[in-house]
């Protein structure tokens, strides 16, 4: 039972991708994208900070099958993939828990610099953010 309702959320998460990069909203997927950009000022390091003490709790709990980071930048910009074991109730939640657990820091830090430096995007696979869909940070605060 526990397997049909994993393939049942992961069937409707997947459903939710299409064209529509700027939806955002409350959906689940297999990778979670983190796009640290700068603007002159340098990333949102304490988010950071914040992302990578995540990673390694869903790493410890099995969650997490793959994490890419990908430094593209001369003030530390940074992409992270995570790919997320989709064969698994529990992780494919903690994909939108990790979201959740950073989404006030990022909307906090746009606030003061008025502009966003961090964005985050759920796909299908790592290696495929430009199909990856953004998301609305406000959508995951409780």
């Amino acid at each position: 039972m526990k397997a049909l309702l994993v393939a049942c959320l992961l069937l409707t998460s997947l459903q939710a991708f299409g064209s529509n990069r700027e939806s955002g909203g409350l959906r689940m997927a297999a990778s979670v994208y983190f796009v640290f950009s700068s603007f002159g000022s340098g990333i949102d390091r304490q988010t950071q900070n914040l992302l990578e003490e995540l990673i390694d709790m869903d790493q410890e709990k099995g969650w997490i099958a793959d994490v890419t980071e990908e430094h593209w930048g001369r003030e530390g910009e940074v992409t992270y993939c995570l790919q997320y074991e989709t064969n698994n109730l529990e992780a494919v939640t903690g994909s939108r828990d990790i979201i959740r657990g950073v989404a006030l820091p990022i909307i906090d830090d746009g606030k003061v610099f008025r502009q966003e430096r961090t964005a985050v995007f759920l796909g299908l696979n790592c290696g495929d953010l430009e199909n990856a869909t953004r998301q609305d940070l406000t959508t995951y605060l409780d």
